[in-house]
C-alpha cells in the first residue's frame, strides 16, 4: 500500500494521471446505428489504442459475416496505426462486423502474419 501512495505521489507530482502505467490494448465501439431496412446503411464509431509493449506494424482489421448465407467475408485492413478512431458508415442489416487489433504484422500487414490483441463486434440483424 505505502509503495502504490508513492507512485501515485510521483504520478502527480510530474504531471502523470493515475493508470498511464498500465497502458493496455483496447477496442470500443461506440455511436452504433444499425439500419432497420436494407436500402439503408448503419455506422459506428470505433476506436483503439495499443499498448506501448506490443510490437510495431499494428493494424485494425475488420471483417464481415452475413447472417442469412453464413458467409464470412476476408479480413480487410481499417486502419494501420497504434491507436486512433474511424467511422465506418457501411454497415447492413443482417450482418456482423468484427473489428480486430492485431500487433506485429510483417510490413505488408498480412493478417495471418500478426496477433490478435483486441476485438469487439456488432450485428446489425
Amino acid at each position: 500500500m505505502k509503495k502504490m501512495s508513492v507512485l501515485f505521489m510521483l504520478a502527480m507530482a510530474f504531471g502523470v494521471a493515475p493508470g498511464v502505467f498500465a497502458q493496455s490494448n483496447s477496442v470500443s465501439l461506440t455511436q452504433i446505428y444499425c439500419p432497420a431496412t436494407t436500402s439503408e446503411v448503419g455506422s459506428l464509431e470505433v476506436t483503439w489504442t495499443t499498448a506501448p509493449t506490443e510490437p510495431d506494424n499494428v493494424a485494425l482489421f475488420v471483417y464481415d459475416f452475413n447472417l442469412s448465407t453464413f458467409d464470412l467475408s476476408p479480413a480487410e485492413v481499417l486502419a494501420a496505426a497504434r491507436s486512433g478512431s474511424a467511422y465506418p458508415d457501411w454497415l447492413e442489416k443482417g450482418y456482423s462486423y468484427s473489428f480486430e487489433l492485431d500487433s506485429g504484422l510483417d510490413s505488408g500487414l498480412d493478417y495471418s502474419s500478426g496477433t490478435a490483441v483486441a476485438g469487439q463486434s456488432v450485428t446489425c440483424g
